[in-house]
């Protein structure tokens, strides 16, 4: 896009120089004009008319551009009549006027002049618009395409940063379900169900370890609640050794009182216990009654001939 102005603005520099060479040839020519005189004009006169020619063929852009064709259009009739008004000079020159040669001549330098500072410069102008506009097109084109950019760098950043909350919603949710279970077998419910231990992440192995301490206090639990039976179990044997040993301590306590002789034997006859009554009726003393049977004593014989009665 921005070539074809620089191509043709070298184009209108090459043709310029080429119309200098032109106009020294034009200048040498005019400077041998004289008043009866038959100057040779042919070279210069072609030179200008082919180059005018040309003029089209070297200097245009991809398609058409009405101003430069006006340009070019005069550009060539200046050039045209640079060559009529020099043949014009030279037909005079044998004998004509001088005041009209040197008029013709006149108008034949001012017209070398307006071809290469004023035509020459329009389509110089004209390029370097031309270049200015491409140029612009170009800033604009990448201002454009800078905000393109822009927006898809926005984009991706608005993008990223959904996702972004979007994966941190995840993992705080399946956090906040891990903290929830461990809340609950802090509180004492140590069969909560744990999320998905067996996730390949930190997250599965942050509830592994809740998951072992899980089953640390299962097994605690259940070890409270045998101790819980065992301690029960004790207890209530306590309390009906405690109850036995109160009765006991009751009926040993009616039985020293009785007034009657009491005498308790266990079922081979050995004397267990005896109350102050029959200890006085038998004359003797507890100790000395739990050494014998107490039919042996009663009867006064030894146990060896007693033994068939209570066998």
């Amino acid at each position: 896009m921005i070539n074809e102005p620089k191509v043709l603005i070298q184009e209108v520099e090459a043709q310029r120089q080429k119309l200098s060479l032109i106009n020294q040839a034009v200048e040498r020519a005019t400077s041998q004009f004289r008043l009866g005189s038959h100057p040779d004009i042919t070279e210069p006169v072609a030179a200008l008319r082919a180059f005018a020619e040309s003029l089209g063929a070297h200097m245009r852009f991809n398609g058409t551009d009405g101003k430069k064709q006006a340009i070019i259009s005069q550009l060539k009739a200046h050039i045209e009549q640079q060559a009529e008004q020099l043949l014009r000079a030279a037909a005079i020159t044998p004998q004509g006027n001088a005041n009209e040669l040197k008029l013709i001549l006149q108008k034949i330098d001012e017209g070398r002049s307006d071809i290469t500072i004023t035509d020459f410069g329009q389509l110089t102008q004209l390029a370097n618009s031309k270049l200015n506009q491409s140029i612009q097109a170009i800033q604009l084109s990448i201002g454009q395409k800078i905000k393109q950019n822009i927006a898809l760098f926005f984009s991706f950043i608005v993008l990223q940063i959904t996702l972004m909350i979007l994966i941190f919603w995840f993992f705080n949710r399946q956090l906040s379900r891990v903290a929830d279970a461990y809340e609950r077998l802090s509180s004492g419910d140590v069969y909560a169900i744990l999320p998905k231990p067996d996730r390949p992440d930190q997250i599965g192995r942050i509830t592994r370890s809740i998951q072992f301490y899980q089953q640390a206090l299962v097994a605690a639990s259940n070890t409270r609640d045998r101790l819980k039976i065992l301690l029960e179990k004790n207890r209530t044997e306590v309390f009906a050794r405690k109850k036995l040993e109160q009765q006991q301590i009751t009926a040993m306590s009616v039985f020293e009182h009785i007034q009657e002789a009491v005498i308790v034997t266990d079922a081979e006859g050995r004397v267990e216990t005896a109350n102050p009554a029959a200890l006085v009726l038998l004359n003797t003393q507890m100790q000395v009654l739990a050494t014998t049977h107490l039919l042996e004593r009663l009867l006064n014989t030894t146990s060896e001939v007693l033994k068939p009665i209570w066998e």
